[in-house]
C-alpha cells in the first residue's frame, strides 16, 4: 500500500496504513478486516485516491488461460491508460511453480506486492513490480530480494493465483 499510495502521489507511512488495514503481525489479508467492502487493500485505496475506483479480482489457484489474459489486459489498461498502479497479493507454497524474485521455494507466503509498470517484448508481457521485503528488517531472507523486479506476466497471474490482485 505505501508504495502504491506513493505512485499516486499520496505519502503515507505503513505506521499509518496498518491499523486502516487491519493488518497484523500475521499480515494483510485479501479480505475481511475492519474496512467496508471487506477487501482491506481496495477499500484503503480508494479511500485515499478518488479519481478512479480500484476493485479486486479473485484468480483460481490454477488460472486458466482466461484468466491470465485477463490479468494481462487489466494491467496495461490501468498502466498505460490510467497511470495507476496494479497490486497483487502473492500466494506461494514449496508446491507452486512460480516465485516471486528472491522469495524462498521452500515456505508458504502471502505477501502484497505493488505493480508499476509492463513492458513487452517477442510478443511476451513482463510485470514490473516493486518487493517491499527487500529492506524488511523483519525478514530473514530480505537480501536476496531485489527492490524492483520484473517477470512474464503469466507467472505473476499464477503467483496470485488463489488470492488476486487489485486493479
Amino acid at each position: 500500500m505505501h508504495e502504491a499510495l506513493g505512485q499516486l502521489h499520496h505519502r503515507f507511512s505503513q505506521q499509518r496504513l496498518a491499523p486502516e488495514l487491519g493488518t497484523t503481525t500475521a499480515g494483510t489479508a485479501w479480505s475481511g478486516g475492519p474496512t467496508s467492502t471487506g477487501h482491506p487493500v481496495p477499500d484503503v485505496l480508494n479511500m485515499h485516491h478518488k479519481s478512479f475506483y480500484y476493485v479486486p479480482v479473485a484468480v483460481s489457484g490454477s488460472p486458466s488461460s482466461q484468466e491470465v489474459e485477463t490479468y494481462k489486459a487489466r494491467l496495461t489498461g490501468d498502466i498505460w491508460l490510467a497511470d495507476a498502479p496494479v497490486v497483487g497479493d502473492a500466494w506461494t507454497t514449496p508446491k507452486s511453480t512460480f516465485w516471486l524474485v528472491g522469495h524462498p521455494h521452500n515456505a508458504t507466503i502471502f505477501h502484497w506486492f505493488d505493480i508499476y509498470g509492463y513492458r513487452i517484448a517477442g510478443g511476451t508481457t513482463y510485470t514490473k513490480y516493486e518487493d517491499s521485503i527487500h529492506d524488511a528488517l523483519s525478514v530473514g531472507w530480505r537480501n536476496a530480494v531485489p527492490a524492483y523486479s520484473e517477470l512474464p506476466s503469466h507467472q505473476i497471474a499464477h503467483i496470485v493465483g488463489g488470492r488476486g490482485y487489485v486493479w
